[in-house]
C-alpha cells in the first residue's frame, strides 16, 4: 500500500515539475489574452477592464463591461470603445495621455453634463468621431475640438443648444448663415 501511495505521489510531483508555468500566466488568464507568441507591449499596456487585440493595435475595446468610469487610455490608442457601460462622468485628465484619439464611443452610458469637465476633449486635436448618444446629457459638452466631423448626441436630455456650442466646429454652418430648411 505504501508503495502504491509513493508511486502516485511521485507521479503527481513529476507532472507539476514538468509543466512550464509563466509567473505572468495568471494575469494573461485574467485578461483573457493567452498569447502563444509571448507578451506584447500593447497587451501589457492595456487596462484590465478592456481588450486591446494585437490584430488591432490602436483600438481599445471596453464595451459592455459594466464600467463606472473611463479607464486609463494608453498613448498609442486611436479608437476607444466604451459603449454600453454605466459611466456617469469623465474624469479630468483621462485622455491627456492619448492625444491621438480619433474615435471616442461613449454611447449608451449614463453620462451627466455636470460630471464632464469643460476641457475634457480640448487636447484631442485628431478627434474625428465622438458618440455621446443615449446618455443623460442636458447640454452639449464645451470646447469641442475643430477636428470633429461626426458628433452623435441623440437620445439625451438636451433641451437648449447654446449658439456658442459649435462655434469652433466645422461640422455645422456658421450661425450667420441662412437656416437650413
Amino acid at each position: 500500500m505504501r508503495t502504491l501511495v509513493l508511486v502516485l505521489l511521485m507521479g503527481i510531483v513529476e507532472v507539476n515539475i514538468s509543466q512550464h508555468y509563466s509567473p505572468f500566466q495568471w494575469l494573461s488568464h485574467l485578461r483573457g489574452r493567452r498569447q502563444n507568441a509571448g507578451w506584447q507591449s500593447e497587451v501589457v499596456d492595456c487596462p484590465l477592464e478592456c481588450d486591446c487585440p494585437t490584430a488591432y493595435p490602436t483600438a481599445m475595446y471596453c464595451h459592455s463591461r459594466n464600467l463606472h468610469h473611463v479607464p486609463y487610455v494608453p498613448s498609442h490608442i486611436k479608437y476607444v470603445y466604451l459603449q454600453r457601460n454605466q459611466i456617469t462622468g469623465i474624469q479630468d485628465g483621462v485622455f491627456d495621455n492619448a492625444t491621438n484619439l480619433m474615435w471616442v464611443i461613449l454611447s449608451h452610458n449614463q453620462l451627466s453634463s455636470d460630471k464632464i469637465s469643460d476641457n475634457i476633449f480640448v487636447k484631442l486635436e485628431s478627434l474625428d468621431r465622438l458618440y455621446l448618444d443615449h446618455n443623460e446629457l442636458t447640454r452639449v459638452p464645451r470646447n469641442m475640438p475643430r477636428s470633429i466631423t461626426d458628433l452623435q448626441l441623440s437620445y439625451n436630455k438636451i433641451t437648449k443648444i447654446s449658439s456658442k456650442s459649435f462655434e469652433e466646429c466645422p461640422i455645422l454652418p456658421p450661425s450667420n448663415s441662412r437656416p437650413m430648411s
